[in-house]
């Protein structure tokens, strides 16, 4: 009986190791070409898998237990098997081999996990962050923004630990730019450290911008949230003034020539903008156009105070410029505002130079992209980080697609692309 038992334990060794050799085999296989002879071995072993599973089934069946004296004889045959199995298992699968395999499976996972990530990336938002970041920091005006970071709730916010700042705004008020200053706060500290920006840890600070009349839990804001109101100050936007008006040697020579003036543009503009970063660029853009000091004067007067009416002046100012000036400030707005993603400016250009009833992009009718953007009144800009052209700010696309079917009819683009496509 005992010879038995030691019987079915060899040949159930024996059938572990073929199961072992033959998985090494699937996995060679699957990674490495294998030479011949290795593949004719492989097959051997496998076809022995099914005979050493019948004649493990034999001699366990109980029906078969007078057998078994005649099966004893094969006992030596099968220590030498055994044998071999054991040789061949460890020489097709060592630590080496397993740990090559396990390597394969993770960086197969990290793929799979970083595919899909880019495609959640991609599904929430198509921009490049750092790109991004590094245009809107560009915009900054050197000096401005000081006050956030003097503020005793950001400064409780940097400085402690799981907290939650949430910062406030109305549209235009400059929150994107001093997220951006925040950024390149944070980054400066934390140079040489070993400590990420907008980046998970164990407990992280986080910092939301948001339109004021997004809501939150009372519960959860009075427990969890410090808020703080975001809006341009007096100073920003008067340091904003005195760069633009020294970047214009056009405004410049009027402030020269007329004492006070400066003092008058700012006071008022500071007034008209009422904390809005935005209006206030549009307001001294406006300036920078004119000829005369009365006319920068008559300008000052009747400057209107809200997003929407500022608008409406720019799209006035386009719309009285020559006919040719117009018509391609209409159409560059058109297909910015309409297209699925941001155009570059090749193909901007390209989708500019299209002419009805051709079937050809004519070369000479491409326009340089300073001229589209000076016809746009400030509404266009190129990012220089991304090669994107974008408008000045989000609430520019929400203004369009407001008058876009009296001033931006969509058929615009539909006509322009058919006559591009041939028949």
């Amino acid at each position: 009986m005992a010879e038995a038992i030691g019987l079915v334990g060899l040949v159930a060794s024996v059938l572990q190791l073929v199961d072992t050799v033959v998985k090494a085999h699937h996995y060679i296989k699957n990674f490495h070409d294998a030479p011949n002879d290795q593949q004719r071995l492989f097959l051997e072993v496998q076809s022995l898998e099914p005979l050493v599973r019948e004649l493990y089934k034999r001699i366990t069946n109980t029906e078969a237990a007078g057998l078994i004296n005649d099966i004893l004889e094969f006992t030596e045959p099968l220590n030498q098997m055994k044998g071999t199995m054991e040789w061949l298992s460890k020489k097709l699968a060592p630590e080496d081999i397993a740990k090559s395999i396990r390597n394969v499976e993770r960086n197969q996972e990290r793929y799979y996990e970083s595919d899909q990530r880019d495609k959640i990336l991609d599904w929430y938002s198509p921009l490049n962050f750092f790109l991004r970041q590094a245009d809107i920091f560009n915009t900054w005006q050197p000096g401005t923004g000081g006050w956030l970071l003097a503020d005793g709730l950001f400064n409780q916010w940097k400085s402690g630990s799981g907290r939650i700042l949430w910062c406030r705004g109305i549209p235009g008020a400059g929150k994107s730019v001093l997220a951006s200053i925040i950024v390149e706060n944070l980054r400066a500290e934390a140079e040489g450290q070993n400590t990420g920006v907008a980046h998970w840890g164990p407990t992280v600070n986080l910092m939301l911008t948001s339109r004021p009349h997004i809501k939150i839990d009372d519960d959860i804001s009075n427990s969890i949230i410090e808020t703080l109101e975001i809006r341009a100050t007096e100073d920003d936007i008067r340091r904003h003034i005195a760069a633009q008006i020294q970047k214009s040697s056009r405004l410049s020579r009027h402030v020269r020539n007329s004492p006070g003036l400066r003092e008058e543009i700012e006071t008022i503009i500071v007034r008209r903008s009422d904390g809005m970063f935005l209006l206030a660029k549009f307001h001294i853009d406006s300036l920078t156009t004119k000829h005369t000091v009365k006319a920068v004067r008559d300008t000052l007067a009747n400057m209107p105070d809200d997003l929407s009416r500022t608008y409406d002046e720019i799209m006035e100012r386009i719309n009285r410029q020559s006919e040719d000036d117009r018509n391609l400030a209409r159409y560059t707005l058109c297909w910015i505002s309409n297209v699925k993603r941001p155009l570059r400016p090749a193909e901007l250009r390209e989708a500019l130079a299209v002419e009805s009833g051709t079937t050809a992009l004519d070369p000479d009718n491409l326009l340089d992209i300073d001229t589209i953007l000076s016809v746009c009144a400030g509404l266009v800009v190129v990012d220089q980080g991304d090669d994107l052209v974008r408008f000045i700010h989000y609430t520019t696309q929400d203004y369009l697609e407001e008058i876009q079917a009296d001033a931006f009819p969509r058929f615009t683009i539909a006509t322009l692309i058919s006559f591009h496509t041939p028949s």
